[in-house]
């Protein structure tokens, strides 16, 4: 309309000034209106997590309002209220994990409910879990985020990885803290980073609980005491160690251990994640654990430790048997997809595995894809084969030929095996390949199913 009235024989110059007037708010409006829309899709999203957490709280606080009800009684002499009857109940420590949530960031809180969902832990856990990576970045605010990340994975995996060759392999927690001078003790990191030692005892022997229950359907309690007495006595001098004796009674390590049971099985293993994330991300090229890689000719480089802490390591014997369950095959695989998205992502570490765990379930994601595209299904499928090569004997003078007075040489050839050979040879690693080529997010035994 403006370029119309200018182009006219005898233009409203007062008009065109209308004109303009009229485009500028109409401009303003827009600007504002679509910003208005922009918050309007973000509330969206995010209302119905917003009024999920508005009914978590309140049946817990309604729970825990009965439970202080049953348990706490006033006391007409010093009118006050008896809190010595009151236990440690669920709905409590829920509710003091709300409490404290109010310096976690939206980010945060998601993955907390991450590490509740895919690995089973339960909310007071998750909610210390989060607490040691806030613990970093308040101990370490010159570490890089990429750093902080790798200490946190580190970290994450040194109650159950923590020995010599992990520590060749994954990294060094003492390159980070030091005690007088000294490697220090976990429980003295945990410190360190505001965890009281009562809470590290939590997370640490959950950690290592969650390391075996996501693989292996354990007894619960009252069976396990029942079919296997020998065997209970050792499982809650374990906890007592983590705990102290007198910190633990036998209910409440039967409370733990039934948790474990019930959340964890089939989920992803955590502590062989943060391992496998943590071999991935340590910056040290020219560790010791390389000479496993000119052990099996394979050089020294760190690509081949980097493998044998995840996929390689459990489909094929370069370190120990083949052993792969549907919880290593989901950590092994997140493990490499999260660390290569993370290097090539701008964005931190918890937005990272958030997303990465959202388009997985949203299907937007698929873990075997992501994985052969940053590895290749058929390197993969040729380092498995290899792996499980035989040997061949053939007789230089012939098969039959038989003569005392004549020594027959024989040849001695290195066989690499079809994939049929190698579902006898190797029939792990043949597992491993059928769940990559048929594009599983879980682990199928196909052994089973073609051998029933």
């Amino acid at each position: 309309m403006i370029n119309d009235e200018r182009s006219s024989d005898h233009p409203s110059y007062s008009y065109i000034r209308s004109l303009r007037k009229s485009q500028d708010i109409w401009i303003e409006e827009k600007i504002r209106l679509e910003d208005l829309l922009q918050k309007l899709r973000i509330f969206d999203n995010s209302s119905k997590y917003t009024f999920d957490e508005f009914e978590f709280l309140k049946n817990n606080l309604t729970q825990a309002i009965s439970e202080v009800e049953k348990q706490v009684t006033f006391n007409p002499y010093t009118k006050m209220f008896d809190l010595g009857n009151l236990k440690k109940v669920d709905s409590i420590i829920i509710l003091k994990v709300l409490y404290e949530e109010n310096v976690f960031s939206p980010t945060e809180i998601q993955f907390r409910e991450n590490l509740q969902k895919h690995y089973g832990f339960d909310i007071e856990t998750a909610h210390i879990i989060v607490k040691v990576r806030k613990g970093i970045d308040s101990k370490f605010p010159n570490l890089s985020e990429k750093e902080k990340s790798y200490l946190f994975n580190l970290l994450m995996s040194k109650s159950v990885y923590d020995n010599f060759k992990w520590d060749h392999t994954s990294g060094d927690l003492k390159y980070f803290f030091l005690d007088e001078g000294k490697k220090p003790a976990l429980k003295y990191i945990y410190n360190q980073l505001g965890i009281s030692s009562y809470d590290y005892s939590k997370v640490a022997y959950k950690i290592s609980l969650q390391n075996r229950m996501s693989g292996a359907q354990l007894y619960p309690s009252q069976e396990f005491y029942s079919s296997a007495k020998n065997e209970f006595p050792k499982e809650f001098e374990t906890a007592q160690k983590y705990f102290g004796e007198d910190n633990i009674t036998e209910d409440e390590f039967c409370k733990i251990w039934d948790t474990c049971h019930q959340s964890c099985y089939g989920k992803i293993d955590f502590a062989h994640m943060s391992a496998t994330i943590a071999t991935l991300q340590n910056p040290d090229q020219y560790r010791l654990a390389n000479g496993v890689g000119l052990l099996n000719s394979k050089g020294f480089s760190n690509k081949f430790v980097n493998e044998l802490a995840g996929w390689r390591g459990d489909s094929t014997d370069a370190a120990a048997s083949p052993s792969l369950r549907n919880d290593d095959y989901k950590a092994d695989l997140d493990a490499d997809n999260i660390f290569n998205i993370y290097t090539n992502s701008s964005s931190d570490y918890f937005t990272v595995v958030n997303k990465y765990y959202s388009d997985i379930e949203n299907e937007v994601l698929n873990r075997a894809e992501e994985f052969t595209k940053n590895n290749g299904l058929e390197y993969i499928q040729n380092e498995i084969l290899k792996a499980s090569m035989y040997i061949n004997e053939t007789s230089l003078l012939g098969q039959g030929f038989s003569n005392p007075g004549i020594h027959d040489f024989s040849t001695v050839t290195f066989t690499v095996p079809t994939m049929d050979e190698l579902k006898n040879l190797n029939p792990v690693g043949y597992n491993f390949i059928k769940n990559l080529e048929n594009h599983n997010n879980d682990l199928t035994d196909y052994i089973s199913e073609e051998n029933p």
